[in-house]
């Protein structure tokens, strides 16, 4: 059997009910009485799920919902829900959407699923561990559940007991606030109390693949900028880590240079490399977000890093070793901050606690603590990827009319939050006006409590720009980030106008058709602080590559 591993085991509690998702998606999907469980599940398998992958559903999610939310679903049912005599299953399945069998024995091929979930139903099931052990067959990528549990009503103690052996896991403690059936805030999601259901409790598990080969797809959004393009594939290529099975996807931005079509040439018949040109309603901007939510669509892979086409890979590890950390650390993702956080930290006042203005240096961050991980340097499993991007977006938007009441609820929020020491009052979403660099979809993993971030920090540079920070970054030695190439040298749509001589001059050799591996390695030299030919970027950048190091030792051991 494949591997895999329990990344995340939570009880239903009404402290994720005051979390914004949970909040939102309630007062957009009132659901019939009787539903108290539901109003947690439903929302936590979305969190959890890409919607839009063909996926399986294991026990007959009611039609009501399944299509709405997850509209490319198959499910598998023991029983004929259409003759059902219930009025949210009879007359209501499709037959494509709909496969009667048995659970224990699933008429499906191996793997043949990237994503499954079950909610409310493996309990009910004679043998739910054999269940479990079809539905690792049969999906590739991720599995959730959802369960009540109750020796009356719900899995038994022996059959949570076998479960949970068979995950190789232990449940997690049972906190004050846990969802439960006659809780007067059922109250506030149209539910009565019932109190007969009291002794329920309902537990969420997500499952991941854990294969000793990892599976990596690697998105390159590029845009009118073939030479630094041509040397990122190369750098890419000839550090591959051996167990990193990895295929690249070159996003085109519609150039009007020509450079798609050589892109064309120079790949179009290798089969580790996807070119995929889009054409953007807002092509007047540089929004690579828009690029990586259109793109997503395509990766297959189990894990997706976000690079920039002016990215150079430094040593083998600059994927391998940030999905170790995003598995040790069970984080949402791995990259580079760029004092991002530092910048939109203002915006949206007592959310994050960055309020002191710290850097973002070599560390896991929690999700009370923002660090926002930038799309030029970003690893993270595909299905959160995903599920981020259809709820919420990576590319730029515009300033809604609810910002200004939701910024002075937060206000509010915070002072009273900060007085209880308790998050009584939930944060309102804030759209950030013209936001760049994923800085919105960062924060609606902070706010929904979607998993710790991994910063790695520029631990050195070639120079500086004249307003937008240090170019030609070495982000701990794993990869070289020439920066703003897409921005200040785009002839289509040039956003930076003056980065200054400094930048130039390193910029006009590039254009020159001069960049080569040669010369790009003078630079890694420049920027590492092994060598005596270091610029010196100070004793803060010196000790995060010192922490760096300290991580890196472990991972060479443990790998």
């Amino acid at each position: 059997m494949k591997s895999f591993i329990v990344t995340k085991i939570q009880w239903a509690s009404y402290g994720d009910m005051a979390l914004p998702f949970f909040t939102q998606w309630n007062k957009q999907n009132k659901l019939p009485k009787g539903f108290w469980q539901r109003i947690w599940e439903y929302p936590f398998v979305k969190l959890h799920i890409p919607h839009h992958d063909i996926c399986l559903d294991v026990g007959g999610t009611y039609p009501f919902v399944l299509f709405k939310h997850f509209p490319n679903t198959i499910s598998l049912d023991i029983r004929d829900l259409n003759t059902l005599d219930h009025p949210l299953h009879k007359g209501k399945w499709p037959k494509e959407r709909l496969i009667i069998g048995d659970a224990q024995h699933m008429p499906f091929r191996d793997n043949q699923f990237r994503y499954s979930f079950s909610i409310s139903a493996i309990e009910e099931m004679p043998d739910p561990v054999a269940v479990l052990q079809e539905m690792v067959r049969v999906t590739k990528h991720r599995i959730v559940l959802t369960m009540d549990v109750s020796d009356t009503l719900g899995i038994d103690h022996e059959k949570l007991k076998d479960m949970l052996a068979f995950l190789h896991i232990e449940l997690p403690a049972v906190s004050n606030d846990i969802l439960c059936s006659d809780d007067t805030r059922q109250k506030q999601y149209h539910q009565p109390l019932l109190h007969q259901y009291n002794h329920i409790r309902v537990l969420g598990i997500v499952i991941d693949r854990d294969d000793q080969i990892k599976e990596c797809g690697i998105l390159i959004p590029h845009s009118e900028s073939l030479p630094f393009l041509k040397l990122c594939i190369q750098s890419i290529q000839g550090y591959a880590h051996p167990n990193v099975k990895q295929h690249i996807y070159v996003i085109d931005d519609n150039s009007q240079d020509g450079s798609y079509g050589q892109a064309q040439k120079l790949w179009g018949s290798d089969s580790d490399i996807s070119l995929i040109q889009i054409k953007r309603d807002n092509f007047a901007v540089p929004d690579i977000g828009q690029l990586l939510d259109r793109s997503l669509e395509h990766v297959q892979e189990q894990f997706v890093a976000m690079i920039d086409a002016d990215v150079f890979a430094m040593n083998n590890d600059w994927l391998r070793y940030p999905i170790w950390l995003l598995e040790k650390n069970g984080c949402s993702s791995v990259g580079c901050d760029t004092g991002l956080s530092l910048s939109y930290m203002d915006k949206v006042p007592g959310v994050w606690k960055n309020a002191t203005g710290y850097q973002q240096g070599f560390s896991l961050f929690s999700n009370d603590f923002f660090t926002c991980t930038n799309n030029f340097y970003r690893v993270c499993r595909t299905a959160d990827a995903k599920v981020v991007s259809s709820l919420v977006g990576y590319r730029r938007i515009k300033t809604t009319t609810n910002r200004i009441l939701n910024k002075t609820v937060n206000k509010v929020s915070a002072r009273v939050n900060a007085l209880f020491k308790k998050r009584l009052i939930p944060y309102m979403y804030v759209d950030f006006p013209n936001a760049d660099n994923d800085v919105r979809a960062n924060y609606f993993i902070d706010a929904n409590k979607l998993g710790p971030k991994f910063s790695l920090p520029i631990i050195n540079w070639l120079g500086k720009t004249t307003s937008d920070g240090v170019f030609g970054q070495n982000i701990c030695s794993l990869i070289f980030h020439f920066a703003l190439s897409s921005r200040a040298l785009n002839t289509s749509h040039q956003e930076i106008i003056d980065v200054g001589k400094e930048y130039m001059k390193y910029a006009t050799i590039v254009q020159q058709g001069k960049l080569g591996v040669s010369l790009l390695a003078k630079w890694f030299l420049r920027v590492s602080l092994n060598s005596s030919a270091t610029i010196q970027s100070g004793p803060w950048w010196v000790a995060q590559y010192e922490a760096f190091k300290k991580s890196y030792q472990e991972y060479i051991k443990t790998i």
